[in-house]
Formats: C-alpha cells, sequence, structure tokens
C-alpha cells in the first residue's frame, strides 16, 4: 500500500509539468480530452491486470503460497484463518471511531495547508515563487517518506506509528509558527510531510484489524466521514484569515489538533473477534 501510495506522488511529480505544457500549447479542453484518450488506451488494459485476491493466483496474504494438503497454513506454520468483520460489527468498535476521527483531523489539517500554502508562505515573507518551489519541494518528500513508513509499518505497531507521526507534524507546526528563515521552513517541510505518509498505514490497519471481506464497505464508510475534512479543513482556515489577517490562530490550533489525533491513534487496538450471528 506505501508504493501504491507513494505511486501518487511520482505521478503527480512527473506528470503534472508535462500537463501544463499541453494546456499552455493547446488550451485545457484539448489537455482534458488527450486525458481521457490516455485513460481509455493505458488505464483501461492495466485495470485488467488487477487481481481479486492473492489467493486467486495461488498466493496467502503477504507473499506466503499455499501448500498442498495444509491449505490453512501458511508457510511459516502459522493458521492462515481471517477474521472478518461486516460493517455493522465494525461500527461498534472504539477502534472504528477511533481511526475515522484521527483520519478526519488529519485530512482537515491537510488540506488547510495545502490549500492555502503559497498564501501561508507569503504571510511568512516568502514570494510566490518561492513557496511554489517548497510545495514542491514537499510533494516531493512525500514519496520516500510514504516508503519509509510503510515499511515501518510492517514492523511495528502501526497505531503508535499513526500516533508518533502526528507528534512530530505537531512538532512541524511549532516550527512555521515560529521561525521565519527558509532552512526552518524546509525542517518543517520534513516534518510536516509525514501526515500524507500515514496514509498506507492508516488503511493497512483496517485491513489488518477488520479483514479483507468487507474493507472496502468499512474503508468507504470511514472516508466518507473523513473526506469532508477536505471541504472543511480549507474554508475554516481561510475564514480565519479573513477575519484575523493571521495565520497564527490555524497553525496553532492544526497543532492542538494533531496532539488530539495522536492520543486518538495511540487509543487504537486491535478488536476482539466479532460474535458471529446465529
Amino acid at each position: 500500500m506505501a508504493l501504491i501510495s507513494g505511486s501518487v506522488g511520482i505521478g503527480g511529480f512527473i506528470f503534472t509539468p508535462i500537463l501544463s505544457m499541453f494546456v499552455h500549447a493547446f488550451g485545457w479542453r484539448q489537455a482534458a480530452f488527450a486525458c481521457g484518450i490516455v485513460f481509455m488506451v493505458v488505464g483501461m488494459p492495466l485495470a485488467l491486470l488487477v487481481r481479486r485476491s492473492p489467493e486467486s493466483i495461488g498466493l496467502l496474504p503477504d507473499g506466503d503460497r499455499v501448500h498442498a494438503g495444509a491449505a490453512d497454513q501458511n508457510q511459516h506454520g502459522r493458521a492462515t484463518e481471517e477474521i472478518n468483520f461486516s460493517l455493522a460489527q465494525a461500527l461498534r468498535t472504539s477502534s472504528f471511531w477511533f481511526i475515522v476521527s484521527a483520519t478526519a483531523i488529519r485530512v482537515i489539517i491537510l488540506s488547510a495547508i495545502n490549500v492555502h500554502y503559497v498564501a501561508l508562505m507569503v504571510w511568512k515573507g516568502v514570494s510566490e515563487q518561492r513557496a511554489a518551489y517548497f510545495l514542491a519541494a514537499q510533494a516531493f518528500m512525500s514519496v520516500p517518506s510514504h516508503l519509509l513508513f510503510g515499511w515501518i509499518g510492517d514492523r511495528v505497531h502501526k497505531p503508535k506509528l499513526m500516533a508518533t507521526c502526528m507528534v512530530l507534524a505537531f512538532l512541524s507546526m511549532c516550527v512555521l509558527a515560529r521561525v521565519h528563515s527558509e532552512w526552518a521552513i524546509f525542517i518543517f517541510i520534513a516534518l510536516f510531510s509525514v501526515v500524507e505518509s500515514t496514509f498506507p498505514v492508516n488503511w493497512s490497519t483496517v485491513g489488518e484489524y477488520f479483514g479483507r471481506k468487507n474493507f472496502a464497505k468499512i474503508r468507504g464508510s470511514m472516508s466518507f466521514i473523513s473526506t469532508w475534512g477536505s471541504v472543511i479543513g480549507p474554508v475554516i482556515a481561510g475564514a480565519i484569515y479573513d477575519h484575523t489577517r493571521s495565520y497564527d490562530l490555524v497553525i496553532w490550533s492544526s497543532a492542538a489538533l494533531l496532539l488530539v489525533a495522536s492520543m486518538l491513534y495511540a487509543s487504537v487496538k486491535k478488536p476482539l473477534r466479532p460474535i458471529e450471528s446465529s
């Protein structure tokens, strides 16, 4: 999931300049039409290569192979029985709501900062051109950080890792609020990139805790709630700036919310096996 998540940043880093040149040369309508053609010619055939599950190609999750006569065990002798929650069962667990709440906070802050990024940097005394450079640097930083935290997430307790990432993001807000030099902005970029880098760890935790059978419904329900943060965050940040002519309150409010998100992630525990209805 870290590779998939990181590829979004790679795609944006590679194709955004190409698309920008195409729009400049031919106009946005022609560019949009060309993107549609690319989706059909390249995207659809690639989508046909996606398989439904590891079992459909003779594998078990995590790369383990099915052995003849021992389909209920993986190559290390561990039972492969998977615990699957229904959506209704997941909704009755505290872990579901802790993850949803922490994710919503993360989305609110990430959206607010990214939408107001250039304006915020200009308010800090950076030129618009330089601010755009910093934004591109942050997008580039997200790629290795996605891979790094995905790798770490397979080796440590995932909720605690996400809680730690939120503390690092809290420190990034402190740096952004107090320091005005460019080297400090680079420290902010490095620390704040972990907010987006928890994406693969977040959703792999959902699969690990609630199973794969109803993963799409459970994740979709979580996203339906948390994605509203991408609407709420930028609007509230803009309203605060319009009222105060300053981003100070936005930054310190974000810092406080990140600590709340950290505590929520730290409170997530693997739910008990669901009680099957008779």
